[in-house]
């Protein structure tokens, strides 16, 4: 009996402490939550040059587009759900990482300190985990809003807390779209706070880690765009065909209001001042040039196909090669989350390629890569 209760005695204080550990982040998360509720803080000094702002205690409020500087992180990541073993096992073994607390319906993952906790999200996110933390931001000293009127006015700035992901380096900044609210000159509090993407290139020469097929381009004669498709897609597979049929034949001579009635031939499907739509079926040539003149326009069909051999048609394509390419984790001042992406090229490549991603980006951090192209060097 004295051994156990000795034991017991033990790991008292361990219980203690994590239950301890427990209650402060519950608590910061409470206090994140009424201030967010609450949406007052204190501003440090008066606006000035304010041409849309009476001089009493009138409420305001105004929009305004701010770089905000990042102060300041907590060191804990909140996650929307919760790490099974598995998950729990790989991100211990993230650098930074001191331990995972379980609450009732979610994992917050302790960074050992509050510098690193931007370095521990980006591990994370690569693994395709989000996490949220606690961040003190830093608005300038003064910037400008625009009241509803389409006045403006200087405020001062101030720091303030707000749950995100930490997706900047302390010292770094992102664009954010606050609604003010002001009591006279004074700013009382915010209504809204949104981060805003941006869109950027970003150009790097990227490593190709596969060659994932080639992608024939086709500009089909109007005369011969009756193609039997779907015998393309039953060979080539219907996600890898792409057909845009045009019927259209644009006209030089403008026609009149009798002239569209009476060259409302039956292979015409509609007719305008300008231009004609034949009927799928109607492929003679020589007839529309006679009907309709000469110098008659016939708009191709275009036909896309993806395969890793050229395809067996009568026709010439424009090829393009198909990479996919490694995206490291950070590229110049801006941190990735995805690990690969896809790239056409104009012609064969081996080890690199120059590319060029379209990216949209908040702070240093790419949130989506919409696109990667390859880049034209000298």
């Amino acid at each position: 009996m004295e051994g156990k209760k000795g034991a017991s005695a033990q790991e008292k204080p361990e219980e203690k402490k994590e239950d301890t550990k427990k209650l402060i982040i519950q608590v910061i998360v409470v206090l994140v939550c009424l201030g967010f509720i609450l949406e007052s803080f204190a501003f440090g000094s008066r606006g000035n040059g304010n041409d849309g702002m009476d001089t009493d205690n009138q409420t305001f409020t105004g929009v305004a587009e701010v770089n905000i500087t990042i102060m300041d992180y907590r060191p804990y990541l909140y996650m929307d759900g919760m790490l099974n073993g598995s998950a729990k096992a790989e991100v211990m073994e993230i650098p930074g990482v001191e331990e995972i607390i379980d609450e009732t319906a979610r994992s917050v993952i302790s960074v050992s300190d509050s510098s690193k906790t931007s370095e521990v999200y980006s591990k994370l996110k690569r693994m395709n985990i989000t996490t949220y933390t606690l961040a003190t931001l830093g608005m300038p000293a003064y910037f400008q809003m625009v009241l509803a009127n389409g006045s403006t006015a200087n405020v001062a700035g101030t720091r303030f807390d707000y749950m995100t992901e930490p997706v900047s380096k302390v010292g770094g900044k992102m664009l954010m779209r606050l609604v003010i609210i002001t009591t006279g000159e004074i700013p009382t509090g915010m209504s809204s706070i949104s981060p805003l993407l941006s869109t950027q290139q970003i150009d790097y020469d990227a490593e190709i880690s596969e060659s994932t097929g080639k992608t024939f381009y086709y500009s089909i004669p109007w005369e011969s765009r009756n193609l039997d498709v779907g015998a393309l897609k039953t060979e080539f597979g219907a996600e890898n065909v792409d057909f845009a049929r045009n019927d259209n034949v644009l006209l030089v001579a403008t026609l009149g209001p009798q002239e569209m009635i009476s060259k409302k031939f039956d292979y015409v499907g509609t007719i305008s001042e300008r231009a004609i739509s034949v009927r799928q079926n109607f492929t003679d040539k020589d007839r529309v040039l006679l009907d309709f003149g000469q110098d008659s326009v016939f708009m191709n069909s275009s036909l896309v196909i993806h395969s890793e051999t050229q395809p067996e048609l009568n026709f010439t394509p424009e090829v393009k090669y198909i990479y996919t390419i490694i995206v490291p984790e950070r590229i110049g001042e801006y941190n990735f989350y995805t690990d690969s992406a896809e790239v056409v090229a104009s012609g064969e490549m081996n080890g690199t390629i120059p590319v060029t991603i379209n990216a949209s980006v908040l702070g240093e951090t790419v949130m989506e890569v919409t696109g990667a192209v390859e880049r034209v060097t000298d």
